[in-house]
């Protein structure tokens, strides 16, 4: 099949880039070098408030816990208290937050191929991935 858009890695900006495509009409290909979404988690699970609502993912079963301060603690051991009164981020569980991301991605048409890599394109367009 011919697509209009190739995303390589189905992380959290590869989901949002492919959701958007194909909800601008775009035929969009999410391609994915693991086996399965969200696995090896690749990042820590904390995301900050501005960045769950860009997402649009909303506050779903992988928020963990939500944070309204911090403690910080410099090299010799001083300690910088951060209290707040409303949620400025979230500890998340990264592989259910990718495997939402993506599922929505899937919703709105992206077809997705797992254990392949992509390896380039060919002089004319036609793209080359291949099974790993």
């Amino acid at each position: 099949m011919k697509y209009d858009v190739a995303v390589v890695g189905a992380g959290p900006a590869g989901a949002i880039a492919s959701r958007y495509a194909a909800l601008n009409g775009a035929r969009a290909l999410l391609i994915e070098e693991h086996a399965s979404i969200g696995s090896p988690v690749q990042c820590t699970g904390l995301i900050s408030k501005a960045a769950l609502t860009q997402c649009e993912a909303g506050e779903g079963s992988f928020v963990l816990s939500r944070m309204k301060g911090a403690f910080v603690y410099a090299p010799n051991g001083d300690e910088l208290t951060i209290r707040g009164k409303d949620v400025m981020a979230y500890v998340i569980d990264r592989k259910i937050f990718d495997r939402v991301l993506v599922e929505r991605s899937l919703d709105a048409g992206v077809e997705l191929m797992l254990k392949t890599r992509f390896i380039g394109f060919q002089n004319g367009g036609s793209q080359y991935y291949q099974a790993v």
